[in-house]
């Protein structure tokens, strides 16, 4: 019999093996098993630092840097009473609260303590109107309805852009602005981004309208205290952009453009249903931060477009989680791949889908190779692709790998699956392989309603590797065990089904049926970082919405401590018994 134990808030345990009465003294004696622990004293000491072997005290002797930090931890003494605790702040390019929106500000604290947010928002013009901390509880999210967040506030805040600041640990908290109309079955979703992440002054983006005459917007937005000019150049428009557009943007101030009108320059005329924009700004790289919003609202489509640095790439190459092949109830979605060369040479684009078959084999699908001449947007329907490689219809989801032979940054992508009335749109966010986040990180898990969290988690190597997965809810805490994740392939984890299933976790634990909110955690394991990729996809079918949320980690979790369990038996000569080897890990925002 295995036994599995995980403490809140926000533990990792491993998965559990049975050990001989011999080997488990073995163990025991160099140090590496508790093997006196019982695990109602684990829970007693859940809220304190992990406690140091041996090896552990003779390297914290030396001077180290924290995963989480880039302070380094010069003494035994700080490392077990100084959290690295610093300011943070993440920034949201636009929000508003126009008619019929319902306009949502989710904070996602992954942390075992209390965490205050501190907004302050912006208008249009610039002005700021400081807002009273919000506290968010341990290891969970609220979802604030920033109606009433701004209800005293004078009309010039019903539109405009927005900080959150912490003190805590890095990456410890997560934010994204949502606005819904749910009458049309329109999401617009913006997760709040750290400005340090950019690198120069330039950004990229592009865009696919599978409809004609859809609303089609940019916001440029000064995320800085001083003045900035922005230069902005389109690429698909008839008639075509004589001259690229300059702005000024007051310190704070938000610009909403419209492309034809503003960026073209043209009265008359229509946006092409593929294209491209670039910016480059005078200030510091993240001071000027971008969103392209699409909409069709007579379809129901809807789509939110980030601008990427093409400077902070590092590969020739963007992956994607969690592309959609077909819908929850099974109808087929058209998965599309829209392409752009914003550099000065022709590059030639080879890629390819991986899906896992019922059978529990990864295939994979290799994609035509492309020729993309300079400054070309291109797009690339998938379903007769996939319809062509036989893909089974009980598979849902796969991976998508696309790789260019031009410098790092000079090709950028976006990739979605759209239905065939257009009110459900999928959006895949393309990660570059080298520059990824830690293997590990947290989302909100919703599903009151029709709604669904599925967590996508990818492996980005051409090695098997393992994993945990943690869904923390009000009344305990419920785990996958380790897993196994072949080399390319994506799995998917549906917690509600998991629950509605009455599925029993490693430990034999259940969902409770009542629980439809929570918190998601997985992280990597054995040892190396960077090595799997995974984010969050809410949907609902009924209401024709879903929405994408990926929030990482400074780094994956780490030992805690390990155990013996029992740890008190009594044998008779000649007589033999099995042991329970634990091992139990905490995250970095765990301490």
């Amino acid at each position: 019999m295995s036994t599995f134990y995980c403490p809140p808030p926000f533990w990792r345990c491993r998965s559990i093996f049975l050990l001989s009465l011999g080997i488990a003294f073995i163990a025991a004696g160099i140090g590496f098993f508790e093997t006196h622990a019982e695990s109602r004293e684990v829970k007693q000491v859940v809220q304190q630092k992990p406690r140091l072997n041996m090896p552990d005290l003779i390297e914290l002797s030396k001077r180290k840097v924290s995963c989480c930090s880039a302070e380094p931890t010069s003494s035994l003494a700080e490392h077990i009473l100084a959290p690295e605790a610093e300011t943070y702040k993440l920034t949201a390019t636009y929000f508003t609260l126009g008619d019929n929106l319902s306009t949502t500000l989710m904070l996602n604290n992954k942390g075992a303590e209390p965490i205050f947010a501190v907004p302050t928002v912006y208008s249009l013009s610039g002005t700021r109107l400081n807002l009273a901390p919000i506290s968010v509880p341990a290891t969970s999210y609220i979802d604030v309805d920033m109606h009433e967040l701004l209800a005293g506030a004078a009309d010039e805040f019903r539109e405009g852009s927005m900080k959150i600041a912490y003190t805590g640990i890095s990456q410890q908290l997560g934010a994204q602005v949502r606005m819904t109309d749910a009458a049309n079955s329109l999401i617009w979703a913006e997760q709040f981004v750290y400005a340090s992440k950019f690198i120069s002054s330039r950004l990229e983006t592009l865009w696919w309208l599978p409809f004609q005459n859809s609303e089609t917007k940019v916001v440029v937005s000064n995320t800085s205290g001083g003045t900035v000019t922005a230069t902005l150049t389109v690429e698909g428009t008839s008639p075509a952009q004589s001259s690229p557009m300059q702005i000024t943007l007051a310190p704070w101030e938000t610009r909403v453009l419209d492309i034809l009108r503003d960026i073209a320059g043209r009265q008359n005329g229509y946006v092409h249903d593929k294209g491209g924009i670039s910016i480059i700004h005078s200030g510091t790289p993240g001071a000027v931060l971008a969103r392209m919003f699409i909409a069709k609202s007579d379809k129901g489509y809807s789509a939110a477009n980030n601008f990427i640095d093409p400077e902070a790439t590092a590969s020739q190459g963007w992956h994607g989680n969690g592309l959609r092949f077909r819908n929850l109830n099974g109808q087929k979605l058209t998965p599309v791949i829209a392409a752009r060369n914003t550099g000065n040479q022709p590059s030639q684009i080879t890629g390819r889908i991986i899906y896992t078959q019922p059978n529990g084999d990864v295939a994979t699908i290799n994609l035509p190779q492309q020729t993309l001449g300079a400054g070309v947007t291109k797009v690339i329907e998938l379903d007769k692709v996939i319809d062509n490689a036989n893909v089974p219809g009980s598979v849902q989801y796969g991976g998508i790998e696309l790789e260019y032979d031009t410098a790092s940054g000079s090709v950028a992508t976006s990739v979605q699956s759209v239905s065939k009335n257009g009110n459900h749109v999928f959006q895949v966010p393309m990660i570059d392989p080298q520059k990824m986040p830690a293997s590990a990180g947290g989302f909100p898990w919703k599903v009151d309603g029709d709604f669904r969290t599925v967590i996508y988690i990818k492996n980005e190597t051409d090695l098997p590797r393992t994993y945990i997965a943690h869904l923390v809810h009000a009344e305990g805490q419920y785990s996958t065990g380790i897993k196994s994740i072949k080399p390319h392939q994506t799995i998917g984890i549906d917690f509600r089904e998991l629950r509605d299933s009455q599925t029993p976790g490693s430990m034999g634990k259940l969902i409770p049926q009542h629980i439809n909110n929570g918190q998601i955690a997985w992280s990597v394991k054995g040892g190396e970082d960077r090595v799997l990729s995974a984010r969050s996809e809410q949907i609902s079918v009924a209401d024709g919405l879903a929405s994408t949320y990926s929030c990482g980690n400074c780094c994956p979790d780490s030992v805690y401590q390990t155990s013996i369990l029992p740890s008190f038996t009594q044998m008779l000569f000649g007589e033999s018994t099995s042991f329970a080897a634990q091992q139990t890990d905490i995250t970095c925002a765990s301490g």
